[in-house]
C-alpha cells in the first residue's frame, strides 16, 4: 500500500485539511481528507505503516532508472559494453566492432492486463567512450551506424520487442536491435564520413571500433536526460 499526502501552501495551521490518496498494490485508489493534527497523531501512534517503496528487479547492466507515476512505467538505462557483434547488412553477414552504448528503454505495465507483463519500447541509443562508470557528466556521442537518427531515436522497422514478465528481462533485449537487418536508414555518423557499407565491410569488419571517430552530441548524460542528481 502507498499513501500520498498533499499539503498546499493554503494550509495555515494544523487544523487545515490536506488531501490523502491511498493506493493499493492492485492499483485501486481511494481519496480522503484529514487534518494535519490527525495525521501527526496517526504517525506517532504507529497506526500508519511507513516503508520504503521497493525498486523492481532490474537488469545487471542497468546503471540508472526513473520511476513513473504509480510505478506503472519506468525508464531504464542499460550499459552495453564495447565489443564486436554479428550483424546483417543488405542480407550479408558481417562481424563488426561497435562502441560502448547506452540503451534507453521505456517499460509500461498495463494495469488491466491480467498477465501483469511489461510493454517495452527502445527510446534511444547513444555511444560512450571509455570504461568509467556512467554518471551525469558522462559525454554522449552519436550512435555511429544506421537505424538511429541524429536525436538518438531508434527505427526498428517492422521488428517488435516482446512483452516481459520482469524489468530484468531488459538485460538481453538489445540483441533484438543488433540482430535486426541493418540498412542505410539515417546513415552513418562518424568523423570518417564513410557510408555504412564501408564501415561494416572494411573499416570495422572483424575489428574493434575506434572511439576516436565518434561524433559528439555536445551534451552529457545528465543534460540530455535532464538528470541533475548523481
Amino acid at each position: 500500500m502507498e499513501l500520498q499526502i498533499t499539503i498546499t501552501d493554503k494550509a495555515r495551521n494544523f487544523n487545515n485539511y490536506v488531501s490523502i490518496i491511498q493506493r493499493k498494490d492492485s492499483g485501486e485508489e481511494s481519496e480522503y481528507e484529514m487534518t494535519l493534527t490527525e495525521i501527526i497523531r496517526l504517525l506517532e501512534s504507529a497506526q500508519v505503516e511507513i516503508g520504503m517503496a521497493p525498486s523492481p528487479y532490474l537488469p545487471r547492466n542497468c546503471f540508472k532508472f526513473l520511476r513513473g507515476s504509480g510505478g506503472l512505467s519506468y525508464e531504464v538505462f542499460v550499459d552495453i559494453p564495447k565489443q564486436q557483434w554479428n550483424i546483417s547488412f543488405n542480407n550479408n553477414p558481417f562481424t563488426v566492432g561497435f562502441p560502448r552504448m547506452i540503451f534507453q528503454w521505456g517499460a509500461t505495465k498495463n494495469s488491466m492486463d491480467n498477465k501483469n507483463k511489461w510493454q517495452v519500447r527502445l527510446n534511444s541509443i547513444y555511444a560512450v567512450k571509455g570504461t568509467r562508470r556512467i554518471d551525469k557528466d558522462t559525454p554522449l556521442f552519436h550512435f555511429p551506424y544506421s537505424h538511429v537518427n541524429d536525436s538518438g531515436n531508434v527505427c526498428m522497422g517492422g521488428n517488435q520487442f516482446p512483452e516481459i514478465d520482469c524489468l530484468s528481462g531488459l538485460e538481453t533485449l538489445h540483441s533484438i536491435f543488433l540482430l535486426s537487418p541493418f540498412s542505410h536508414d539515417y546513415g552513418a555518423k562518424t568523423t570518417l564520413k564513410k557510408p555504412c557499407w564501408e564501415l561494416f565491410s572494411t573499416e570495422f569488419n572483424q575489428k574493434d571500433f575506434n572511439d576516436e571517430v565518434l561524433v559528439s552530441i555536445n551534451k552529457s548524460f545528465g543534460t540530455r536526460f535532464n538528470i541533475i542528481e548523481d
